[in-house]
């Protein structure tokens, strides 16, 4: 009788643990549905930016520039001083070779 209840609970959690498996499934299958539209979304704007690129190549305006330049970039960078020497990272360090052979420096 002790095995009977056992196996019993033992179906009910096992029961329970394939419930939540499926769920699981079920909202990973939902995640990669969207995913897919996605993924389906980005090809086609590719695809409609190339035969635009092609459009204008062959009406001569030339092709868009593929790179995404950023308007604040070139504000933003630091100017450098060449003879002033600029931060410390770039500056001569001799290798360490003959340190363990004493002689101080």
């Amino acid at each position: 009788a002790v095995v009977s209840t056992q196996s019993g609970h033992y179906g009910r959690g096992m029961d329970a643990m394939r419930r939540a498996r499926e769920k699981l499934q079920a909202e990973v299958d939902e995640a990669a549905i969207v995913e897919a539209e996605k993924q389906r979304e980005r090809e086609e704007k590719k695809r409609l930016e190339k035969i635009d690129d092609w459009e204008r190549h062959k009406a001569g305006k030339g092709y868009r520039s593929k790179t995404k330049a950023d308007p604040d970039a070139s504000c933003s960078r630091p100017t450098y001083d060449f003879l002033g020497g600029g931060d410390s990272s770039g500056r001569y360090r001799p290798s360490r070779s003959n340190f363990r052979r004493g002689g101080g420096g």
